[in-house]
């Protein structure tokens, strides 16, 4: 029996969400108000009456514009069919949060789209008690991410303990995949991964392709055969199921950790600050990791003289930069502090592509990974992207750099891939201190430099530590520094638990005042777990850095 639109219960539509969206409402079509709204009934939370009306009325539209339904109504609610057979019903399929579609197999669910952050959504199902994609089929990735989607998915077995089988065109695409994820796990000259308690890279991921006739064996008798780019058919025990067609509807926005929105009045005055009244500061758009899972990875912006220089930029970069009217020309470069994938992100190519004369800053080495990993995740056929065709300039540890009328003062941290972090200063005054992704940790002494391998000499080690030595020594200058400590998952990171017992010592024994010591890399819900003040994202994370400068 068909059951009109306008009869269907709260609960039938919230069922019916929760199947369509089983980690956040991200369909196509439906701004961003309609979609806050669907995701509060999703999620069984109030909404008024006049909200859902405006709400169902836009979700009816989107999915029949899009070929999702024929007529107006729903057939066999709350287990919607959109679409008619032979096609795959919907009670198979599943749209998450952060993009791309999910199907339900006999294999375990697969995952199609090859999005920046399919990784968060897992975590999302995972917590939930809901089955996990095993299969992520990387075909029809955004020209920006290609490649790129996969490193975090990997990684994921540090955080949930799964290991993804991809499945890609060919063989010849298989090669290519692993020896990205490859680079992306060691570097192209291994730094100290053997030194962390890491496993073999080709232990974290299997790869798998389609034959010459498209056809995939998966587990349980599951058959995947690609008829075409972005066209599927389903088989089980020998019995076929049905043909998905991703290009028969508009897909979800592959979308950010967060939606990049102005933050009102607060933020404009920030945005007056930085652009008009040219003042120098420190805007992150995000600060937290790659497996917070509401929250952008880290990322910020250094304003001066009406000009900023990002690091890092994440991937919500570009529409942050939109929402607030921060116009790409008065970007004066891009430094970027290693090769994991949160941290040159998409984001990366998308500016690149907009302004191909974009200063890069950062180490030779680090560039050179970064060129070979762009080349590997999005064809050395988009030259557009090159590395070797941008304005490299090369950053030399432990010497200054002018950038952006600052000066810069470069270290290496320890981290499984070659990485830096940074200083700014004044004259004699430190300015800021930002940590970088790094293993600091008192324990280096004992765990690197008694190796035969000898990854670090013992100057390294200290430099490694720095901010142990800087936090108490530069806290009677006038204005004291921003210390920026991250502060993310052991072990190639920090502990969070150790920055807080430092910073405790010093407050009880020395009576430094820590409150200019912030932590990011990490998420609002374990940085309250561990008692760390966290930077806070966005505008609210604003630090005026202009007293340093009067």
């Amino acid at each position: 029996m068909e059951i009109p639109f306008s009869t269907l219960s709260g609960i039938a539509l919230q069922q019916g969400l929760q199947c369509l969206c089983p980690t956040g409402v991200n369909l196509p079509g439906l701004s961003e108000r309609d979609t806050a709204v669907l995701d509060r009934i999703r999620e069984g939370r109030d909404a008024t009456p006049a909200q859902s009306a405006l709400a169902v009325s836009s979700l009816i539209r989107c999915l029949q514009g899009h070929g999702f339904v024929a007529g107006p109504a729903l057939e066999n609610v709350p287990g919607v069919r959109l679409f008619q057979d032979p096609l795959i019903p919907l009670d198979r399929l599943a749209f998450p949060a952060f993009g791309g579609l999910e199907l339900t197999t006999a294999a375990g669910p697969i995952r199609f789209g090859g999005n920046m952050w399919s990784n968060k959504d897992i975590i999302l199902a995972k917590s939930a008690g809901r089955p996990t994609p095993r299969y992520h089929v990387l075909d029809g990735a955004s020209p920006h991410v290609g490649l790129m989607g996969a490193e975090f998915v990997r990684n994921n077995f540090f955080v949930t303990g799964q290991v993804p089988t991809f499945v890609v065109e060919s063989e010849t695409q298989a090669r290519i995949l692993d020896e990205f994820l490859r680079q992306t796990y060691e570097s192209t000259e291994p730094e100290a991964v053997g030194a962390f308690p890491s496993p073999r890279h080709d232990t974290l991921h299997k790869i798998v392709w389609f034959d010459e006739g498209g056809a995939a064996a998966l587990e349980e008798g599951t058959l995947l055969t690609r008829l075409r780019p972005n066209v599927y058919r389903l088989s089980e025990g020998g019995k076929e199921i049905g043909v998905l067609n991703l290009e028969s509807f508009a897909r979800a926005e592959a979308r950010s950790p967060i939606r990049a929105q102005a933050g009102g009045k607060k933020a404009e005055r920030v945005r007056r600050a930085a652009v008009e009244e040219k003042r120098s500061g420190v805007w992150p758009i995000g600060t937290a990791n790659g497996f917070a899972t509401r929250e952008e990875t880290s990322g910020f912006m250094i304003w001066n003289r009406g000009r900023f220089v990002l690091v890092d930029p994440p991937s919500s970069t570009p529409a942050y930069l939109e929402a607030h009217r921060i116009p790409l020309d008065r970007l004066d470069g891009i430094v970027i502090s290693h090769g994991h994938t949160d941290h040159c992100t998409d984001a990366v190519p998308r500016i690149l592509e907009k302004r191909p004369k974009t200063r890069i800053y950062t180490s030779r080495r680090i560039f050179d990974d970064l060129a070979r990993q762009l080349d590997l995740s999005l064809g050395k056929a988009a030259s557009r992207l090159d590395f070797n065709y941008r304005r490299f300039t090369e950053v030399r540890p432990r010497t200054n750099l002018r950038i952006n009328g600052m000066t810069f003062r470069f270290h290496e941290t320890l981290h499984s891939l070659p990485a830096l972090g940074f200083e700014i200063w004044n004259k004699k005054d430190l300015v800021l201190h930002f940590s970088g992704d790094t293993f600091a940790d008192p324990a280096i002494f004992e765990q690197f430099l008694p190796t035969k391998k000898n990854y670090m000499t013992r100057e390294r080690a200290f430099e490694v530590l720095r901010h142990y030595f800087l936090i108490p020594q530069r806290a009677s200058q006038k204005v004291p520094p921003v210390f920026l400590i991250e502060a993310g998952v052991p072990p190639l990171h920090t502990a969070p638990d150790l920055t807080r017992a430092f910073l405790e010592f010093l407050q009880k024994h020395l009576g430094v005042d820590t409150s200019r010591v912030l932590a990011y890399h990490i998420s609002d819900e374990k940085a309250r777990a561990a008692r760390l003040r966290k930077w806070p994202a966005g505008h609210e994370g604003w630090i005026d850095l202009s007293p340093y400068y009067e």
